[in-house]
């Protein structure tokens, strides 16, 4: 089994999922085809689990999500967190005034039942303002 990569587009995340159990998801997420987008995301994780005994840790740094990639992104989480249980860590980044975003991540903790880590971005400083 190799490693997922799929690279960053202007709709769709970067995807890295490695055979370490170390999973990343970054970017914006508005894909035009959801479904089809995680297709392959979904089916790498299918066999993952049948081969994966150890930790998994999912780091999700979204600056976008639209409401279907939402619903699949759930749905991802959920496969992850039944499998691996309480060998699961999900980190969820978010800016540090993006309401927004971090209120997507506390839905799907509410929803999913499962502790997620909230770690905010600290801004940039402009080197030219301090």
């Amino acid at each position: 089994m190799e490693n997922l990569v799929i690279p960053y587009k202007k709709r769709s995340p970067q995807i890295e999922f490695n055979t370490t159990g170390e999973f990343s998801i970054l970017g914006n997420c508005f894909p035009e085809d959801p479904k089809a987008f995680f297709a392959p995301i979904l089916t790498w994780l299918a066999e993952f689990k049948t081969n994966h005994k150890g930790e998994v840790n999912l780091t999700i740094d979204l600056n976008y999500v639209n409401t279907t990639s939402i619903k699949i992104l759930l749905e991802l989480i959920q496969s992850i967190t039944s499998s691996f249980k309480s060998k699961t860590k999900i980190n969820w980044i978010y800016e540090i005034e993006d309401e927004d975003i971090l209120g997507v991540g506390e839905d799907l903790e509410k929803v999913l039942e499962f502790k997620f880590n909230f770690k905010s971005k600290k801004q940039d400083i402009n080197p030219f303002t301090g």
